[in-house]
């Protein structure tokens, strides 16, 4: 039978076909073409074809038999029984057929495969290509049946569609429908209710099943509806990567951990593929791409940490990698992570705003989730981190001022939102660099490259990161020693901080890399030949730092120090050296001498190359033992240069010498003064070695050489005069010609001179003795002379100049007395009770200024720390004995400073003075640099109990001594030092949690003090209320507070009503008639004004949060109810409290507007805070109408009551209170103006004003802009908001009624009294008086209360009296 047909279907006999198969049963079809399935010689096709062929008679019979035969085929394609090729060629028999079948039938095949797509038993298979041809044909026809309901065609396939997208899928249908549904034509409803349909069911599909579908996502996103395609994607792998950890933190057992590591470890290698599937799409399609970067826009603003998700990031990252995005994907990054940081800092200066935005995941967290992440598969992330790494760490401040790079030394404990951003750019760039072996050339490079260009900008950070990499892998740095040559050529271009930084963080290679460390040797030589003054600096920092850490085991000959030759060649250099393997320190003695060889050449070079190098020598040889005998020789050879030795020749050192003239113009040659300490320290160090080794057979040439000249140098300073140096007060020291220039710089030198044998005979003493304080306070007399000469011929010529001090000669040098010595003179001075050294201890305290020197020195030496972190001097870099000086400091002036203020002698207020200061910067510099320490620190001051909290404890003590003061009869004497020990409060204060009980103590004694005490000192109470509004607003509510203290302010100043009498009564007696203005107002404005920011910051939250739910109410949230029935009820929580944060801040300003304040910085500063006070309530407006807008909900009722407590207690007020500003400024104006020999004060007067001026019309803007919102919210929500706000008055003109009335009076009397000699005459004299009286009465403003009215009348006709005032009328708008 399957031949015939075949054969007639091939003849063409079309009526014999059609006979036959009409006389075929459905059976017999059936077992036609299941016997040709079983030949699989390819006639099953060629039979399907003949029978529908035979079947075209459109008769009901051929029509059934087609139907039948289209639902076995569709049921042979569903069973995969035929192979592939025939299954082919079955879908495109069956294709060509469909434009023959009814409609009906087309429908009713339709409806199969929709039965079929709800089943989970059917395989769709390749049956599913004919759906496409179905409804392609269905939407041609012009009229159909379906379900009894005529239609078009179009209708019917959109009612289909819908049926379909409604019905409930199969998981293992989701992909063919995908796939399917690419070859559907269908509009843009229709497109998006099939892409919600299918990203609806991704989490009902298996891992696998995901990066598929989601490929079949994007291909259909082609179509259109890209933005909902990319941000469901992306939303629904964030919300997988979030539900993986939520179960990490849940999981409990050790299986459920297995089964959980399976699941992550899946769900990251799907999120891979996902990620790749994108990235290809976006190259593809540019729509796409632009879409995926405003989506990313949206989440910065609104949603960081969904941006900062593991997913999300690295999907960001991999679409930074197409160059076109770039850019703009970095950017968006590094913006979303410096607004958490930001938003973070705010939530811990807050209280109320960290109650209102609830705690978010750290951001380093997520992003190293990221990088774990980048570890199982996510290649196309790698390369994004370490861009992401560089974006972040070149965001570190500051810059650079005039071209000059600001060492980076913390200021603070807290940490700037760019600090943390860059710290977290290094610690991606670490983690990366040792996970992917790929990117480490790339790392390095880039490090070593941004040291070597930001010549204008801080490289610290990038010099930690190398360090870390260096400490961490050197072998793996080793790698790339290419990339480390290459930046030694550059050492000598760079500033000395940054070189000296890039060679300490590279220093262990030198010790396991031979070559590098000759490369270095050799770039280094070079620079000290180099024209460049800095980069002989860097040269001698280089040699130093290698002398520093490759230590000489074995003596070396004093001789050879000198026979080295300094012109033996580098390859001579690299042979000694490499007899010894790089573990040998024995190798290290030709290495040493060569570079002590070199560093002599830095005595023929300018003054600061020498200054280095003796800077450097003390910890050369305190490291390095055994060269120490080599550098005195040095220090000796140097030396003899300029000392006389003629014990009878004064002065005994060669001045002339260190001074070099060429032309008219003079330099400095020797730095003499640290030449010499450089020599006293090196022998102090000399006989400490000694001491150390001293069973050792030492002897070291030259030292004791040195000390006879030290020696001889001492006494006979001690014994000359500062005639023997020809510095007299007679010399001239003025910087206009070489002399005046020359002595000024040998003054420099002899004040330093002073001060190292001050110190040289103090230290090389065993005991002290009368004897040696009577030599060293005569070193010291000399030395205030000379200072004190200096410092009156350089005020004497700035006199003669204009007034100008010569900033060389005025400024007292930098102390070359190290900080070690100056603690022994303190320990010495204030806690040495031995009986013996009591008189040497008078013989010092006798001197005047001796102790306060000392006191300058030591806190000279911990501003330095505080500024550099590291100060001048032996030691001076040494963090441990630092910190130990900085201990002994703080604790002798802790206790000294107690004893007095106890015992109640009368102290030296500069000396009390000075200890505090120099208090607060120890403290400073150990809570800052060395925050790990501060408990060790302040058990050194004070006595801790066990189980008490050691700065709470240290704060306390502090507390008392500020009683004490307040306590005192004569407390007004001490009031400065109350503020240096609250600024001691305020750093320790960082040390305590916000929420502990000691915290609260703290607040609360603060409290106390402001209210009981009646301070009348400025600073004081300044600090004070400063010290309590901070503490109060990080713990609790601070607005109660400036409310209390506003009405105070208002009690104390008056009320601008003179009518008005206030009570004189005061929350807190720090606000008083002295400190109420400007003090206390100026603070509680600065105040209000950060609340007001913190206010401004919750409602760009809550707009954002606004935002996010609108942009992606349909693409994100979907239909999830929960999310709107649970988001509103928080944010009207959130809108409650911000409204009555907004209400409480109106009755402070309601107090404030009310005050009698001066003009000037006072009333300037109120008016710019009231202007951001209506700015935020302009933003909240904007809000509610936003909300209106996209018919998110309803304003509060506390919104209303904002809204009328503004327009009742503060509007009108601020009118009143712009009509007092007015009027004080046209008495101040007028009082300048009276004063004409004061011209220059009148005019600083009235620049003031007109700068007052300027605050006006920006607050009136902002009163305005406000009430435009109100109006149209009253017109959205039909609230009549407007109820209690009045109409504007205007400003331009004000009469006020009382005083027009007086003024006629006076002037109709005095007019009786004239006699008039004619109408016109009359008339005239008429118009003058109306007028003069209408001036008096506008220059005279309305008291509050008043109405105030606004007459504009035309130009009055001639001969009549009229009253006439030009000017605008302002018009309130409704």
């Amino acid at each position: 039978m399957e031949k015939t047909l075949i054969s007639l279907a091939g003849s063409g006999e079309s009526v014999e076909l059609s006979a036959i198969v009409n006389d075929m049963t459905n059976e017999e079809i059936e077992s036609v073409i299941t016997k040709c399935m079983r030949l699989e010689d390819g006639s099953t096709t060629e039979v399907i074809r003949a029978i529908f062929k035979g079947s075209r008679d459109k008769t009901e019979k051929s029509q059934m038999r087609t139907e039948f035969v289209y639902n076995s085929c569709i049921q042979i394609l569903q069973s995969n029984e035929l192979r592939s090729k025939a299954n082919s060629e079955i879908i495109g028999i069956l294709l060509q057929e469909i434009d023959y079948l009814p409609s009906s039938m087309v429908i009713k095949l339709t409806k199969t495969f929709l039965n079929d797509i709800k089943s989970a038993d059917s395989d769709l298979g390749k049956s599913l290509d004919l759906f496409p041809k179905l409804l392609s044909t269905l939407s041609e026809q012009e009229a159909v049946s379906y379900n009894e309901d005529e239609m078009s065609g179009l209708e019917c396939k959109n009612t289909l569609i819908k049926t379909l997208c409604s019905s409930r899928w199969h998981r293992s249908h989701v992909i063919h429908l995908a796939n399917m549904f690419r070859d559907v034509q269908l509009s843009q409803e229709e497109l998006r209710s099939v892409l919600n349909k299918i990203l609806g069911m991704l989490g009902q599909l298996d891992m696998q099943e995901l990066p598929p579908i989601v490929y079949q996502l994007l291909l259909l996103s082609s179509k259109g509806h890209r933005k909902l395609v990319i941000e469901r994607i992306c939303t629904f792998f964030i919300d997988q990567d979030i539900e993986c950890a939520r179960r990490e933190e849940q999981q409990g057992s050790s299986d459920l951990m297995e089964v959980e590591e399976d699941s992550s470890e899946a769900l990251h290698h799907t999120e891979g593929t996902v990620m790749l599937h994108i990235t290809f799409a976006i190259k593809q399609d540019q729509d796409l791409g632009r879409e995926y970067v405003k989506f990313l826009k949206v989440l910065q603003q609104c949603s960081p940490m969904q941006l900062l998700a593991p997913f999300s990031l690295a999907m960001a990252l991999s679409t930074a990698r197409i160059h076109r995005f770039q850019e703009q994907v970095y950017e968006i990054l590094k913006s979303s992570i410096l607004k958490s940081y930001k938003d973070d800092e705010k939530k811990t200066q807050n209280n109320w705003a960290r109650e209102m935005i609830p705690d978010m995941e750290d951001v380093s967290i997520l992003v190293e989730h990221s990088i774990e992440n980048s570890k199982a598969g996510w290649d196309q992330v790698t390369q994004g981190l370490v861009e992401l790494g560089f974006n972040l760490m070149d965001s570190f401040g500051p810059r650079s001022v005039f071209g000059r790079v600001t060492e980076a030394v913390a200021q603070s404990a807290v940490l700037s939102p760019n600090q943390k951003a860059a710290n977290l750019g290094s610690l991606i760039l670490l983690n990366t660099f040792k996970a992917h072996k790929v990117v480490r050339p790339e790392i390095l490079e880039q490090i070593l490259n941004r040291v070597v260009t930001k010549t204008s900008s801080p490289v610290s950070h990038f010099i930690e990161l190398l360090s870390t990499i260096v400490k961490s892998f050197p072998q793996i740095v080793l790698e790339c020693q290419l990339k480390v040559r290459e930046a030694f050529d550059y050492l000598g271009y760079l500033p000395s901080s940054s070189a000296d930084g890039l060679l300490k963080a590279l220093q262990p290679l030198f010790k396991i890399s031979i070559s590098l460390k000759d490369s270095l040797l050799l770039v280094l030589r070079k620079a000290m030949f180099s024209r460049q003054v800095e980069a002989r600096i860097v040269a001698v920092h280089g040699f130093l730092l290698v002398l520093r850490n490759f230590k000489v085991m074995g003596g070396l000959p004093s001789s050879q120090s000198f026979c080295s030759s300094q012109e033996s060649t580098s390859s001579q250099l690299i042979v000694d050296i490499h007899v010894h393997t790089s573990q040998n320190p024995n190798s290290n003695e030709a290495l040493c001498l060569e570079i002590l060889g070199n560093l002599r050449r830095c005595f023929t070079h300018q003054a600061d190359v020498r200054l280095a190098l003796y800077e450097g020598f003390y910890d050369v040889i305190s490291r390095n033992s055994k060269i120490c005998h080599s550098v005195i020789d040095i220090l000796l050879f140097q030396m003899k240069k300029y000392f006389e030795m003629n014990e009878d020749v004064m002065p005994p050192l060669r001045l002339g010498q260190c001074v070099i003239t060429q032309g008219d113009k003079t330099y400095l040659a020797e730095p003499l003064g640290h030449l010499v300490s450089c020599i006293h320290q090196c022998l102090v160090m000399a006989d400490k070695i000694e001491d150390e080794q001293s069973d050792e057979d030492i002897f070291i040439t030259g030292q004791a050489d040195l000390k006879a000249m030290m020696t001889s140098i001492a006494q006979r300073m001690i014994k000359g005069e500062l005639e023997d140096f020809e510095l007299d007060k007679s010399s001239d020291y003025s910087l206009g010609n070489s002399t005046g220039v020359k002595n000024t710089i040998f003054a420099i030198l002899v004040i330093g001179l002073y001060e190292v044998f001050m110190e040289h005979s103090f230290i090389m003493t065993n005991s002290i003795s009368v004897s040696v304080s009577e030599d060293i306070t005569k070193l010291f007399e000399n030395y205030h002379k000379l200072c004190d000469t200096l410092r009156e011929k350089s005020a004497a010529n700035g006199a003669k100049k204009g007034g100008k001090t010569s900033s060389v000669s005025s400024k007292t040098p930098r102390s070359l007395m190290s900080q070690k010595c100056a603690v022994k003179f303190l320990q010495l001075l204030f806690k040495d009770e031995n009986p013996q050294h009591q008189d040497s201890i008078a013989v010092f305290h006798d001197r005047p200024g001796f102790v306060e020197y000392i006191i300058n020195v030591s806190n000279q030496k911990l501003q330095q720390l505080v500024d550099r972190g590291r100060c001048d001097g032996a030691e001076g870099q040494n963090k441990e004995k630092v910190y130990q000086y900085c201990c002994l400091i703080a604790g002798i002036y802790m206790s000294h400073y107690s004893q007095k203020l106890q015992s109640g002698e009368t102290v030296d207020k500069l000396l009390t003075n000075a200890m505090l200061d120099g208090l607060h910067n120890a403290f400073k510099y150990i809570s800052i640099q060395q925050s790990e320490k501060i408990d060790t620190f302040l058990e050194s001051m004070v006595t801790i109990k066990e189980n008490e909290n050691t700065v709470y404890n240290m704060i306390k003590k502090i507390q008392q001594l500020i009683i004490n003061i307040l306590s005192s009869d004569d407390h007004h004497g001490h009031l400065k030092d109350v503020v240096s020990l609250l600024n001691i409060v305020n750093l320790l204060v960082h040390q305590l949690p916000v929420s502990s009980e000691n915290y609260t103590k703290i607040t609360e004694w603060l409290k106390k003090i402001s209210t009981n005490q009646s301070i009348e000192d400025g600073p004081v109470v300044k600090r004070l209320l400063q010290q309590y509004f901070t503490m109060l607003s990080k713990s609790s509510n601070v607005l109660v507070v400036l409310r209390d203290v506003a009405q105070d302010v208002h009690s104390l100043c008056g009320d601008i009503d003179q009518e008005i009498e206030l009570e004189e009564r005061t929350h807190y007696s720090v606000v008083n008639q002295k400190t109420a203005v400007p003090t206390v107002i100026l603070l509680v404005l600065s105040q209000l004004d950060k609340e007001l920011d913190y206010s401004d910051w919750v409602l760009n939250s809550l707009k954002s949060s606004l935002t996010l739910m609108t942009t992606t109410k349909n693409a994100v949230l979907g239909d999830n109810s929960q999310d709107e029935e649970t988001g509103p009820t928080q944010r009207e929580t959130q809108e409650r409290s911000l409204c009555g944060r907004l209400g409480t801040l109106t009755t402070v300003f309601h107090e404030l507007c009310q005050s009698t304040l001066p003009t000037g910085l006072t009333i300037e500063t109120l008016l710019k805070t009231i202007t951001h006070l209506y700015n935020t309530l302009g933003l909240m407006a904007k809000y509610y109408l936003m909300m209106y807008t996209q018919k998110l909900g309803h304003f509060s009722v506390r919104f209303e009551k904002l809204v009328k407590l503004t327009g009742t207690h503060l509007t009108q007020l601020i009118y009143a209170f712009i009509t007092y500003a007015q009027l004080s400024q046209s008495e101040q104006i007028q009082a300048d103006g009276k004063d004409k020999k004061k011209s220059a004060a009148g005019t600083s007067g009235s620049a003031k004003i007109i700068k007052e001026r300027k605050y006006i019309p920006n607050l009136i803007f902002s009163i305005e802009q406000y009430e435009k919102f109100l109006i149209q919210l009253t017109r959205k929500f039909k609230v009549d908001l407007m109820e209690h706000i009045k109409l504007s008055t205007s400003r331009d003109f004000r009469i006020n009624t009382a005083a027009l009335n007086e003024a006629l009076e006076e002037q109709s009397s005095d007019d009786d009294d004239v006699d008039t000699d004619g109408d016109s005459d009359g008339s005239e004299k008429e118009n003058d008086l109306t007028q003069n009286a209408a001036a008096a009465a506008a220059k005279t403003a309305a008291p509050r209360g008043t109405a105030n009215t606004s007459i504009a009348v035309k130009e009055p006709p001639k001969k009549k009296s009229k009253l006439q005032i030009k000017g605008k009328s302002k018009v309130k708008k409704t």
